[in-house]
């Protein structure tokens, strides 16, 4: 739900960008799952439901870090 409130406040033409945990250990009780770490294909896949980005961009960031980038239609 964030996301799609990031992308409906931010104004036309401006730059969304997030940055989130990936790769790095664990949080300490995340067995038997780990919900709290984005792939680059679930954050492309957040920003692109949104219906309102565009160029939206996938990078990692060492050492354990995803920055996702996208601009707002005009």
């Amino acid at each position: 739900r964030l996301i799609p409130e990031m992308a409906r406040v931010l104004k036309p033409g401006g730059l969304l960008a997030l940055v989130a945990v990936t790769w790095g250990k664990p949080p300490s009780g995340a067995y038997p799952a780990d919900f709290w770490r984005f792939m680059p294909q679930g954050m492309e896949f957040l920003f692109s439901e949104t219906g309102q980005l565009e160029r939206i961009t996938i990078e990692d960031v060492p050492p354990y870090d995803l920055l996702a980038t996208a601009w707002k239609r005009e």
